[in-house]
C-alpha cells in the first residue's frame, strides 16, 4: 500500500511476463502501466513522459472543470476503474490502429455510453477525446525525447495522412511538429 508521501507517484511494471492475468493483477495493484520485455530504452522514456505529463493534464482539467478527483472515482466505483485500466491498456497497444468507441466497447464488454461515463469520471472528458489527447500527448513525447522520423511517429500513433497528423497537432499545440522538434532542440528539451 502507498503511504501519503507516495500515493500520487505512477508505477509502471516491467516484466518479462506478458500474459493478461499478470498484466491485469499489475493494474489491480495501482500500475499505470505494464511493459513487456523485450524493450527499447527510447519507448520506457517515452511512455513515463505520458503517463507524468497525462497526471498533470488530469489535475488541470479537475481544476477546471470541477470533476471529483480520480481517486474519489476509483473509490465510488472499483468496476468503472477496472474497465478504465483496462481502456488505457488497449489504448496503449493499439496506437497505431486506435480503436473505436464501439469496439472498445464490444472489446470491454460495457456501453458506449458507459465508457464515456468511466471516462468523464476520472478525467473530464469523453474516451473519443481521451483518445485523440493521449495519441498527441505521445507524438509529442517522442518528438522531444528521440529522434524517429516525424513520419513515422505519425503513423505509430494512427495517423497514415502526414497533413492530418499535421493538422491535429499545430491544433492542440499552437505549432506544427516539425517546428515543435526545433523549438525544442534549440531550448535544450530534446534529443535522443
Amino acid at each position: 500500500q502507498a503511504g501519503a508521501a507516495t500515493a500520487g507517484i505512477p508505477v509502471i511494471f516491467l516484466s518479462a511476463s506478458g500474459t493478461i492475468d499478470d498484466k491485469l493483477r499489475g493494474f489491480a495493484l495501482g500500475a499505470v502501466d505494464y511493459i513487456t520485455k523485450p524493450f527499447s530504452e527510447d519507448e520506457v522514456l517515452a511512455r513515463v513522459g505520458v503517463h507524468l505529463h497525462a497526471r498533470e493534464r488530469i489535475a488541470r482539467l479537475e481544476t477546471m472543470v470541477g470533476q471529483r478527483t480520480v481517486a474519489e472515482a476509483s473509490a465510488q466505483d472499483p468496476a468503472g476503474e477496472r474497465g478504465f485500466r483496462a481502456a488505457l491498456e488497449i489504448i496503449e497497444k493499439r496506437l497505431a490502429f486506435p480503436p473505436s468507441l464501439q469496439e472498445l466497447s464490444r472489446l470491454l464488454g460495457l456501453t458506449d455510453r458507459r465508457i464515456n461515463e468511466i471516462f468523464r469520471d476520472r478525467v473530464g472528458m469523453t474516451a473519443t477525446d481521451y483518445f485523440s489527447e493521449y495519441r498527441l500527448e505521445t507524438a509529442k513525447r517522442l518528438l522531444e525525447a528521440t529522434d524517429t522520423q516525424i513520419q513515422l511517429v505519425a503513423d505509430r500513433i494512427g495517423y497514415r495522412n502526414p497533413g492530418d497528423f499535421t493538422r491535429a497537432f499545430r491544433r492542440r499545440f499552437g505549432v506544427g511538429p516539425r517546428e515543435f522538434r526545433q523549438a525544442t532542440r534549440r531550448t535544450g528539451g530534446g534529443g535522443a
